[in-house]
This record gives C-alpha cells, sequence and structure tokens, in this order.
C-alpha cells in the first residue's frame, strides 16, 4: 500500500470520526428534540418539586390504568422540549418552573406515546386547574406518597428521584408534638392529609433551625390551635413507624386560647376532647408514652 493511499485512508477514518461524534453527543444534551415513536407521539412530564412535595394532575377521563400524572404535553417533532415542559407545566396548573435537569425518556407502557421526563423546581405561582377540559384537578403530595397516586408503572428514575426527596426531608426535619392537657381533656387536632381524608393527631409542627423542640411545640401549637400552652416535660422521641419521622413528644399544660381552627388548609377542626376518646381517635400506633400520659 502506497503512503498516499494510507494517508487518504486515515483521513478518511477522521473525517468519519468528526461527523459522528456530534450526533453522539448531541443524544446526551437535555435539550433534545421530539422524536417520532410507533404511536407518532412524543410528550414532555415535569416532575415539579417544592421543598419535599411533587405537583399532580388528576385527568378528567381516565385512560385505562392512567388517572392521577405529572403535568405533561405533546410536542410535535423538532421541538425543544426543555423550554416546552416549563411551559406546559404553566398552562395546566399556573405553576411557574425551572429545569433542573433531565431524567431520561421512555415510551410509556399504556400510552406508547415516547415520554422525555424532567426534574423540575418550583419559581412561584398558586397550583390551580387551568386545563378543565383535560383535568378534574391539581394537588402537591408528597415525594413520599406519589406512589398511591400513580396506578401505572413509574420511570425508573422519577421512582429514584422521590425516593431521594422523601429521604431527605425526612433526614433534616424533626417534627414536635404536644399533649396539651386541660383537667380530663386533651387537645386534638382533625388534618387533612394527601388523600383528603380527616386525620386526628396530636398538634405541633416542623422544628425550625434556630429552634428547640420544646419552644418550636409551643410556638407551632399556637399556630394551629390559638392554644397557648406551657411545655412541661418531653415524653420521648422515634422515628414514627409508618411516615419514617422522627418526632420529638412533649407533655403541655394548657395555659389560655379558644381553640380554634387557624390553618383551614391544613385542618378539619381543633377540639378538646377526653382522654378515654383520644386514645380510640389517635389509633394503635400511638407511641407509649402518650398513652401513659392520657391514662394518668
Amino acid at each position: 500500500m502506497s503512503s498516499e493511499l494510507f494517508a487518504a485512508i486515515v483521513g478518511g477514518i477522521f473525517v468519519l470520526v468528526a461527523a459522528i461524534l456530534p450526533l453522539i453527543w448531541k443524544k446526551k444534551e437535555p435539550k433534545a428534540v421530539a422524536e417520532k415513536t410507533a404511536a407518532g407521539l412524543a410528550a414532555v412530564i415535569g416532575v415539579v418539586q417544592r421543598e419535599d412535595s411533587i405537583l399532580m394532575v388528576q385527568r378528567r377521563i381516565k385512560y385505562r390504568d392512567l388517572s392521577w400524572q405529572f403535568p405533561a404535553g405533546v410536542v410535535k417533532p423538532g421541538e425543544e422540549i426543555q423550554d416546552k415542559v416549563q411551559d406546559e407545566v404553566f398552562n395546566e396548573t399556573g405553576v411557574h418552573c425551572r429545569v433542573k435537569r433531565y431524567l431520561g425518556a421512555r415510551v410509556h407502557d399504556d400510552t406508547k406515546v415516547l415520554c422525555h421526563y424532567f426534574h423540575c423546581t418550583y419559581l412561584d405561582g398558586e397550583a390551580a386547574n387551568r386545563d378543565e377540559s383535560e383535568n378534574s384537578q391539581v394537588t402537591w403530595v408528597k415525594a413520599g406518597n406519589v406512589g398511591k397516586y400513580i396506578t401505572t408503572s413509574l420511570y425508573h428514575e422519577v421512582a429514584t428521584l422521590l425516593e431521594q426527596i422523601s429521604k431527605k426531608a425526612l433526614e433534616t426535619k424533626l417534627v414536635a408534638l404536644g399533649v396539651v392537657l386541660n383537667n380530663d381533656k386533651v387537645l386534638l387536632v382533625q388534618r387533612i392529609d394527601d388523600n383528603k381524608k380527616p386525620l386526628w393527631q396530636l398538634p405541633g409542627g416542623t422544628v425550625e433551625n434556630d429552634e428547640s423542640d420544646e419552644i418550636a411545640v409551643a410556638r407551632e401549637i399556637f399556630e394551629e390551635t390559638g392554644i397557648t400552652c406551657i411545655p412541661v416535660r418531653k415524653l420521648g422521641e422515634r422515628t414514627h413507624p409508618t411516615t419514617r419521622q422522627l418526632i420529638s413528644y412533649w407533655s403541655c399544660d394548657y395555659k389560655s386560647g379558644h381553640a380554634s381552627t387557624k390553618e383551614p388548609d391544613k385542618f378539619y377542626s381543633v377540639l378538646w376532647v377526653h382522654r378515654e376518646d383520644a386514645l380510640a381517635l389517635l389509633g394503635d400506633d400511638l407511641y407509649k408514652p402518650v398513652q401513659q400520659a392520657l391514662l394518668a
């Protein structure tokens, strides 16, 4: 083989590699463009995070097993999908978000649509149903509870993200709850949970970074119920067997105030309940030292 021929072959190889590499790199870019599948459609899906909650919408008409889902929209071939997902989230829910990273793509098991998933962070806006022809409601759901809403298979990268968000939230937040006693009664709140079912609980909330749990429990109880109380002693601390949340329990004495619902978006009602009745309302997994305080 002559040196000229060899040089020509080597030069051709370099030209071919130079042409292929940009195509390979482009496929890895988050700002990919929509492509057609066998179903002829592609969609962008926004997994929008606000603290430890995820934005979700419920379809007005259930498609096979698909009811609750993340905000999504169909894109045309050639459209840039990163900008599109932010627009679709706002058009459906009124929430402004920013793309944090591209999670990947798959052909959905039920719809056979090529779905591009993006992890987005909340910027501003109140969640509302802005597309009543397609959706029946819009709500924020705790990351750990998303699996209770999604009735189809979760994309594995989304499932991993939700687990990370939920785990981080549990590791970084301490909740202080109060057993506020007033003679033979104890103060309870009836919380609205993510499934919109009433749930009786002890009042209290998250301990802020600059607080002791003793200060936090008094503050949270006042903010939730209007009741001023004095924390007397710590009953104990545990990781809740169901929620896996780290909780500090305090026995508190009633000082003043009229019990009322100060946060109607979180609670149905606030009531003084007889101790015996409270034991039944709070359930079988009630912390043992709390049970003993109510029976004392």
